[in-house]
């Protein structure tokens, strides 16, 4: 009877793993392998039901053999739930370190289009002409509305790093220093440019 426990027991062995991958890419394959190993107890459920069946069936045929069969059928029984609890407990740190594993992946690549973006900002030297000046101030107003139009997903990534437990707060302060750093560097950008236009139509208008 208990002989379809024999693969699910090497499956209850592999739900027992605590391993829950180094990166995004390594929770997905992990996520993969459980997927599999669920379709796998999907038969193992049939076989389950057509052995509680047949002790049933057993257990009224040979009333004297009641007691061993029940036992087989009770540890039978046992062994799926267990099979189930891990699967589902395994599936639950899976999804876990998924969520983990995906805001630390956003996270560096916000941290990536920032330094890309203030590398933009800073990009061009100071104008000469008042023609500069007025054109390096629209592109960085232009820059204004690329930051802008990520606010929310600087806004989404935090509250994604907030559903995680424990809260990962040393990721969540250095989300929050880039957009503080990012803003001041915009900031200072503009001061530059304005001051810089201002000194040019002094110039042309002391010329």
């Amino acid at each position: 009877v208990l002989g379809v426990f024999g693969g699910g027991c090497e499956k209850a062995l592999a739900m027992s793993s605590n391993e829950t991958g180094k990166n995004l890419g390594g929770v997905e394959q992990l996520q993969r392998k459980q997927d599999a190993l669920e379709r796998d107890m999907t038969a193992i459920e049939g076989k389950t039901k057509e052995h509680e069946s047949e002790c049933r069936r057993l257990i009224q045929k040979y009333p004297d053999m009641s007691s061993p069969i029940k036992a087989k059928l009770s540890e039978l029984q046992d062994n799926w739930r267990n099979l189930h609890m891990l699967s589902k407990k395994r599936r639950e740190a899976l999804s876990d370190a998924y969520i983990r594993e995906k805001f630390l992946s956003e996270l560096k690549e916000a941290e990536l289009w920032v330094i890309d973006s203030i590398k933009k900002i800073k990009g061009h030297d100071m104008p000469t002409n008042m023609t500069e000046a007025k054109a390096l101030l629209e592109l960085n107003q232009e820059r204004k509305a690329e930051i802008n139009g990520r606010q929310e997903h600087f806004k989404t990534l935090k509250e994604s790093g907030l559903k995680i437990n424990p809260i990962p707060e040393k990721e969540l302060a250095h989300l929050d220093e880039l957009r503080r750093t990012l803003s001041a560097a915009w900031e200072e950008r503009r001061t530059m440019l304005s001051q810089a236009l201002e000194l040019q139509i002094f110039k042309n208008q002391a010329d």
